[in-house]
C-alpha cells in the first residue's frame, strides 16, 4: 500500500512538473512570437529557418502532447497504448535535443567562416556523436519498457548504464564551445574595442547561455536517470529542462536575427552579422559575399580566415 501511495505521490510530482515546462515553453513563444514573424517568417526559406521552425513547433506541439496524456486529459487504455507512448519518449527526447543542437553546431561553423576544414572538423564530429546518440536510443528503447499506468500516466523504465549518453552529450557542447571562443578571440581583434564589442558580447553570450542551458539539462539527466531510475521522477529532465534547452537554442537565432535588424554604427559589425547570418543560411563553405553600408562588396569568408590575431 505505501509503495503504490508512493509512485501516486511521485506521479503527481511529475504531472505538475509537466505543466510547469509546457508554460514555459509556451510563455517563451508568446513572447517571442513577433520577433519570429519579423526575423524568420519574412525571412526566405532556407536550411535554418526549416530547422529552427521544425524545432520550436515540434517541440512545443511534443512538449504539450506528453503534458496531455500526464495531465489525463487522454488516458492509456491498455498496456499497448503505454508501450507506443514509451516509443514515443524516446523519438521526442532524440528530435528535441538534436534539431537544436544542429543549429548550434551551424552557428559555430559559421563562426568559423564556413571554411572547408571548419566543415569536415565539425560534420565529423557531429556524425559521430549522432552515430553515438542513435546507438544509445536503440539499446534505451531494446532495455527499457513500459511500466503498467500509474494514476493514468504512461511511464518507460529507464535502461541500465543509459545515463552515459548525457556525459557524452557533454563533452560535445563543451569542444563546440570551445572552438567557438577560440575562433571570436582569434578572429575579432579586440573583445573591448567598441567597433566590435556588440556583435562579441551577443555571440559570447548566447553561447555561454545555450551551453549553460544544455549542462543543466545533461546534469539534470544524469540525476533522473540515475537516482530516480525506477520511479515516473525519472521523466522530470523530459518534461522540464528539455523546454529549457529548447528556448535557449531558439533564443540564440532569434537574437543573432534581430542583430541585423538594429543601426550598426561599425560597417564591421554591420559585416559580421551579414557574415553569421549568411554562413547559417546553408551557403556551405563557398566564400560568401555581402554588402554592408559604406563597405562594399567583401569576401567575409576569407576575412576572417586571413585576419591575425593580436
Amino acid at each position: 500500500m505505501s509503495a503504490n501511495l508512493s509512485s501516486l505521490n511521485q506521479a503527481f510530482i511529475l504531472k505538475y512538473v509537466a505543466v510547469s515546462g509546457n508554460s514555459l515553453l509556451l510563455h517563451d513563444y508568446l513572447i517571442t512570437f513577433s520577433s519570429e514573424v519579423e526575423y524568420m517568417w519574412k525571412a526566405p526559406w532556407t536550411f535554418v529557418k526549416a530547422g529552427f521552425l521544425l524545432n520550436r513547433y515540434g517541440n512545443l506541439v511534443g512538449q504539450t502532447v506528453i503534458t496531455l496524456q500526464q495531465i489525463g486529459v487522454f488516458g492509456p487504455g491498455s498496456q499497448e497504448f503505454c508501450n507506443a507512448f514509451c516509443l514515443y519518449y524516446t523519438l521526442f527526447m532524440f528530435f528535441s535535443s538534436e534539431s537544436v543542437r544542429l543549429v548550434v553546431t551551424m552557428r559555430a561553423w559559421a563562426i568559423w567562416g564556413c571554411t572547408y576544414h571548419a566543415t569536415v572538423w565539425l560534420f565529423s564530429l557531429y556524425t559521430l556523436y549522432l552515430v553515438t546518440v542513435f546507438g544509445f536510443a536503440c539499446y534505451f528503447w531494446r532495455h527499457s519498457g513500459a511500466f503498467p499506468p500509474i494514476d493514468g500516466v504512461c511511464l518507460a523504465r529507464i535502461a541500465p548504464f543509459a545515463w552515459p549518453l548525457w556525459a557524452m552529450t557533454m563533452v560535445i557542447d563543451s569542444i563546440v564551445l570551445m572552438l567557438v571562443c577560440h575562433r571570436l578571440r582569434k578572429s575579432f581583434t579586440g573583445f573591448r574595442s567598441n567597433s566590435t564589442s556588440p556583435l562579441i558580447r551577443l555571440l559570447v553570450r548566447d553561447a555561454i547561455s545555450f551551453y549553460a542551458a544544455s549542462m543543466f539539462n545533461n546534469g539534470f539527466s544524469i540525476i533522473c536517470w540515475t537516482i530516480f531510475r525506477q520511479d515516473p521522477r525519472a521523466f522530470l529532465q523530459l518534461v522540464f529542462s528539455f523546454p529549457i534547452l529548447s528556448i535557449a537554442g531558439q533564443r540564440l537565432v532569434l537574437n543573432l536575427r534581430g542583430m541585423r535588424a538594429r543601426p550598426c554604427t561599425s560597417s564591421f559589425v554591420s559585416r559580421m552579422v551579414d557574415q553569421q547570418l549568411a554562413g547559417m543560411d546553408d551557403e556551405w563553405w563557398h566564400p560568401v559575399d555581402v554588402v554592408s553600408p559604406g563597405a562594399g562588396t567583401t569576401d567575409l569568408a576569407m576575412e576572417l580566415t586571413e585576419r591575425p590575431a593580436r
